[in-house]
């Protein structure tokens, strides 16, 4: 069970890092077949359901937040930047 946890966790972090690294470079934001595409560029394809899954769990853990208007995701700090500017 551990290993499984110690799995999924790595999982998320490098998806988080893929995101963090879009973010920057992709002020319009960002969705999951963008960080999917990054990931197979590494050789380290993970399928779009599981992305989706991370996204929630990040969205959750306040990371990210989704545009409902266009489907695209920004980082919760760009999501305030954009607001207040």
């Amino acid at each position: 069970m551990e290993d499984r946890v110690s799995t999924e966790l790595r999982r998320i972090e490098q998806v988080l890092e893929i995101v963090q690294e879009l973010s920057q470079s992709a002020p319009e934001g960002f969705r999951p077949g963008d960080v999917a595409q990054v990931l197979r560029e590494r050789n380290n394809p993970i399928g779009l359901w599981q992305l989706r899954a991370d996204f929630n769990q990040l969205r959750d853990q306040g990371f990210i937040a989704c545009d409902e208007a266009t489907a695209d995701w920004f980082m919760v700090n760009d999501v305030a930047k954009q607001n207040a500017g």
